[in-house]
């Protein structure tokens, strides 16, 4: 039976929205928080077992107590998937955000140092990396070593294509061909591609959940 997965990115919950005034402003921000609801809704409905969320999921490090309790509880209300985060440049994991200080629930990993996580009733390995601060310099594609090529090997990462000196995790085609994941769920780029081929190796960008 085939895995289902749901890839999403730059979400940028709690943004200021600071060229609104503040009443237009706290209702984009709700919207947001609609937005990512929806779409934990959507994963639901479809039988969706993996989440893969390629950073930016807040818009700043400094989360708000009510923000990582409003991810929580819709995280928790749906305990048959599991998550993966892999925090990005706008919500990077230092050692005092409250990716690294607060209590999440048990199905959601939030990646911070390079990690892998077989989860062998799916036939899936799922790798990822997460920022630490606002600046990531090395590739987050390249330097995995050898994979199991009797799973299904997948990238979960916050990192730009556009440029090969990119201060935001550069991406080269070269390292995406040479890295041998089945599939790279990229972030950072807010507008969505296609579902884009080096090689054998698929990668997209999801672009921004809501525009």
């Amino acid at each position: 039976m085939p895995v289902k997965i749901l890839h999403i990115a730059d979400v940028h919950l709690d943004s200021p929205f600071t060229l609104y005034n503040v009443g237009e402003a706290e209702k984009r921000r709700m919207e947001l928080r609609a937005a990512f609801s929806s779409a934990v809704m959507f994963a639901k409905d479809n039988g969706v077992q993996i989440c893969l969320i390629s950073g930016d999921l807040f818009d700043s490090e400094y989360i708000t107590n009510d923000g990582a309790e409003f991810i929580s509880g819709v995280i928790r209300s749906y305990p048959g998937c599991m998550f993966f985060l892999s925090p990005g440049n706008h919500d990077p994991a230092g050692e005092d955000s409250l990716y690294s200080t607060v209590k999440f629930p048990d199905n959601l990993h939030i990646f911070k140092k390079r990690q892998k996580i077989t989860l062998n009733s799916l036939g899936v390995c799922i790798y990822g990396l997460g920022f630490e601060d606002s600046i990531m310099t090395s590739s987050p594609v390249s330097g995995w070593g050898e994979l199991d090529q009797s799973l299904i090997n997948i990238l979960v990462c916050h990192g730009d294509t556009s440029s090969p000196s990119s201060p935001c995790g550069p991406i080269t085609e070269q390292a995406i061909e040479n890295s041998g994941f089945d599939y790279i769920a990229l972030g950072h780029i807010n507008k969505p591609s296609e579902l884009l081929y080096v090689g054998k190796t698929a990668y997209s960008y999801p672009g921004c959940l809501v525009g």
